[in-house]
């Protein structure tokens, strides 16, 4: 009996439904899973076969970790999967090193870099925003004469539009321009000063919000699915996401179109993708360009409760061992059920003093899944001020094709009541 394949995580994702597919999905097909990360004790009692405590934004640091375990323990690796953005030029490095398959340095850059990843757009009809990369003052005010206003800036290495900063009509736009540089910095957090030296300006798009997930097996791009996003504008947040997507057949079919030119051109390969994109009044337009699945309960719960028997997980897992899954197909159109993720929020910021009504969702059918990540006592702030910080837990739901999705998470987002500290009015002697 020959002994199982060893496979690394390049860490998971942070939410802890997310972390427990994730780790699940390589047991499942029989993987010894080894996981490198900053944060080793939140894997112990996961059955993993080795953790690896490193840092994995310092990518020397972290390569010279990860090869030192592999050569003490005596390990050969099957494949090497990053889950998020920090780490998928990591899993690029190590992948040559070791001869494995993956994308190449230069592809894992294009998807890393919004700057390269709007150049190899340029190639894609009409995929591109107005934009200018730009690297200091001068260059962004140059800059601004092409794009115009509304704009936005956008640092060239974060994601989850974490740092990105609006210019609106009327600004003083150089202030906005010095307010940005001097927030996208190294102290808050690794993700923040990647690719610093630029950064990118483009014009602020309106439309629907959407995201694609797919695979690339050998070169060929597949799509799994569309997932339409909810926003509420006013905080702003995004705190709903569906799929399949009810955007009209002809539309999806345009998108889909899109995003294979966009994926294929940007050389990532044997691996998970996500795209963004807006569809706006004069089309589809792509927003950034992911060089691994999407998180948001999307690939960990929401297509496997809609596509029924697949797992985009296990999909990416085989992928990343050189070797193309079975029905490795286009899934556009295979949806058997509707599944939504749908962000429990509190009405207003502040202090939480209460949550009350989680024994109720379990009451309803459609309730698949519930991950609670505040409660009492947790200080809710705008996204603006604290990533993620306006967010009390997260419910999935399903239900069949015919039924109104959102009604249903609406329904039971309702279900749960959020109590926030009134807040003292100051008093003068």
């Amino acid at each position: 009996m020959s002994e199982a394949p060893y496979i690394l995580y390049l860490d998971t994702r942070a939410l802890a439904g997310e972390r427990i597919a994730e780790i699940a999905a390589g047991h499942a097909l029989g993987f010894k899973v080894l996981v490198a990360t900053p944060t080793p004790e939140v894997f112990k009692s996961m059955g993993c076969a080795g953790l690896i405590a490193t840092r994995l934004g310092d990518y020397d640091a972290a390569q010279e970790a990860i090869l030192g375990y592999l050569d003490e323990q005596r390990i050969t690796l099957s494949g090497i999967v990053a889950w998020k953005d920090l780490e998928v030029e990591l899993a690029s490095r190590l992948s040559q090193r070791l001869g494995l398959v993956g994308s190449s340095a230069e592809a894992a850059a294009n998807v890393r870099d919004k700057a390269r990843t709007r150049r190899c757009l340029d190639a894609v009809a009409n995929a591109n925003p107005l934009y200018a990369v730009v690297s200091d003052e001068q260059a962004f005010l140059d800059g601004l004469q092409s794009v115009g206003l509304p704009a936005l800036l956008k640092p060239a290495g974060n994601s989850g539009s974490r740092g990105i900063f609006v210019l609106d009509q009327g600004c003083d736009a150089l202030q906005v321009y010095r307010a940005f540089r001097a927030y996208n910095t190294a102290d808050k957090g690794e993700m923040y000063a990647l690719y610093g030296e630029h950064a990118l300006l483009e014009e602020q798009l309106v439309g629907s919000e959407h995201s694609v997930s797919g695979l690339v097996a050998d070169g060929r791009v597949v799509i799994n699915a569309i997932i339409d996003k909810t926003f509420d504008r006013s905080i702003p947040i995004q705190y709903e996401n569906t799929t399949p997507s009810q955007l009209d057949g002809a539309l999806q079919e345009r998108i889909c179109a899109m995003v294979r030119a966009a994926v294929a051109a940007t050389g990532i390969d044997w691996c998970g993708f996500h795209v963004d994109l807006m569809v706006t009044a004069q089309g589809p337009k792509i927003l950034e360009i992911g060089g691994r699945l999407g998180g948001e309960f999307i690939n960990s719960h929401l297509l496997p409760n809609s596509l029924l028997g697949y797992s985009p997980y296990q999909a990416v897992l085989q992928l990343a061992c050189g070797v193309i899954p079975d029905g490795c197909v286009d899934r556009i159109a295979s949806a058997a059920t509707r599944a939504g993720q749908r962000v429990i929020m509190p009405p207003r910021t502040g202090q939480v003093t209460r949550v009350e009504g989680y024994e109720r969702l379990w009451k309803r059918s459609e309730m698949r899944f519930l991950q609670v990540v505040a409660g009492e006592g947790a200080q809710m702030a705008l996204p603006a001020e604290r990533f993620k910080a306006y967010e009390i837990a997260y419910l999935i739901a399903q239900c069949a094709l015919e039924d109104d999705i959102h009604a249903v998470l609406g329904q039971l987002a309702s279900e749960v009541k959020v109590d926030i500290a009134q807040q003292r009015e100051a008093s003068y002697v």
